[in-house]
């Protein structure tokens, strides 16, 4: 069972941080956090002395070995519960903790996705792990508030994926500074403004910021965006973006995918897609061109 993964968590509290699923360490320094599909946050089942119960679900929790019966994971009633235990809900849930930012020594990897029941921000605090490559807190719906403009100081970075919350606010520009970023998500959110200026992200290969509840981005597609040669994958569909399709995207000549479906672009179609190689899907339905 995926959740009996994470079992230690809750009942080896005096084992070394190394020993827990989803630690990496090198040399005792915690470098790994993986912790996708734990289910962070899900409601728990606590017996009376404050213990999570050997039969409650979710991240932390572990699946009685003793019995092969299949169960659903409703929420148990007051009645169906072991006697002087109770359900701790979700919502006391503190989401992600600022203290993470004790890893900054040697965390390099942080993998919370794939967490419905976890609540909060993303807290600021996560642009202190200065030596993070991959950041991914993707598919927990519940993830609200504006992205940090501290992870612009994650100089380190490689992949964003912040996919599938509830974010909201702009994208601070200085984000997209960042020399080292190969892979941007923020598919599916409440993000609003300008796409900012590309032109410093010369190692990027994935851009995606589709699919943003109304009104999403607005304003044109920035120029800049051509001067990113190493481009594979654009995807700015369902947004408000407005303005023609650049003419030098063509200067693009890596990009395999280019999806603006749904947006309000006008003019024509640059010509010199067509002279991309490499381009083997154009999604361009549902404009004005």
């Amino acid at each position: 069972n995926e959740q009996s993964k994470w079992a230690d968590w809750s009942y080896k509290p005096n084992a070394h941080e190394c020993d827990f699923h989803g630690v990496g360490c090198t040399n005792g320094v915690v470098t790994s956090l993986d912790l996708r599909n734990a289910d962070l946050c899900a409601p728990n089942l606590v017996d009376g002395n404050g213990d999570v119960a050997k039969d409650s679900k979710g991240a932390g929790n572990n699946d009685s070995n003793e019995s092969n019966d299949k169960t659903d994971n409703k929420p148990k009633s007051g009645s169906e519960l072991p006697q002087g235990s109770s359900v701790v809900p979700a919502n006391e849930c503190l989401g992600i903790p600022s203290e993470l930012s004790y890893l900054s020594k040697g965390l390099q990897f942080l993998d919370l996705s794939r967490s419905p029941h976890l609540k909060g921000t993303l807290p600021s605090e996560l642009g202190m792990l200065h030596k993070l490559e991959v950041l991914d807190v993707s598919r927990c719906s519940l993830i609200t508030g504006t992205i940090p403009s501290e992870l612009s100081n994650l100089m380190s970075l490689q992949k964003i994926d912040l996919s599938e919350n509830s974010l909201s606010g702009t994208i601070n520009p200085r984000l997209f500074q960042l020399h080292s970023v190969e892979y941007i998500n923020f598919h599916s959110n409440y993000l609003t403004g300008t796409i900012p200026h590309t032109n410093r992200l010369q190692n990027l290969k994935v851009l995606i910021l589709s699919r943003q509840h109304t009104p999403g981005f607005t304003g044109p597609i920035p120029n800049s965006i051509t001067e990113v040669r190493l481009l594979e994958n654009l995807e700015l569909y369902g947004n408000s973006l407005v303005g023609t399709i650049p003419e030098s995207i063509g200067n693009c000549t890596s990009l395999r995918r280019i999806d603006l479906y749904s947006n309000f672009l006008t003019g024509t179609i640059p010509a010199r897609l067509g002279h991309i190689g490499a381009l083997s899907i154009i999604h361009l339905k549902r404009n004005r061109l």
